[in-house]
């Protein structure tokens, strides 16, 4: 069965099992028809049935049989998938995300000056570039990705070093 994925649960969201997640726009007509998300536990995908999504651009949703937040907070920067037959959309148009970018999503990204690390949760588009969303130590930062400022990236071992200006990660 092929998988597409769709977002990525973001954290806990008080204290009843809730989360919040980010679902990239063109999904969210499908997600409103479906009764289940995948994550991929283990390196196998696994179904989580929906008992209620509530808001959109700052999505929150609650998973049946995730009662707490330490349930919740398992399911941390996980990617959400759906199964492709459920996706109302062309191959095509799941595809096409119009950010060169856009597969860093997951890397680690690591800065030559300050050796700080953090994971890529999102790369999303910006008026003047495209944007990472990098979790530093639970600290959420963006990061603009030039192509000046990367030195390189390991696609094996899902890395992106780069070059970032003196305290742009502790904006």
């Amino acid at each position: 069965m092929e998988y597409t994925e769709i977002g990525k649960i973001n954290k806990p969201h008080g204290l009843n099992g809730e989360m919040k997640a980010k679902i990239d726009q063109r999904f969210w007509n499908d997600i409103t028809e479906i009764e289940a998300f995948f994550l991929e536990l283990n390196g196998k995908k696994t179904p989580y049935f929906i008992e209620y999504l509530r808001g959109k651009s700052n999505l929150i949703l609650k998973l049946e049989e995730i009662e707490s937040k330490e349930d919740a907070s398992v399911l941390t920067n996980k990617r959400i998938f759906l199964r492709t037959q459920d996706i109302s959309l062309t191959s095509a148009e799941i595809n096409e995300t119009g950010l060169k970018f856009s597969y860093l999503a997951g890397y680690e990204l690591v800065d030559v000056q300050s050796k700080k690390k953090g994971i890529i949760n999102l790369v999303e588009k910006y008026p003047q570039q495209e944007m990472a969303s990098v979790n530093y130590n639970g600290k959420i930062s963006l990061i603009p990705l030039l192509e000046i400022w990367i030195t390189s990236i390991d696609k094996k071992n899902k890395k992106v070093i780069m070059d970032l200006p003196v305290g742009l990660i502790d904006i």
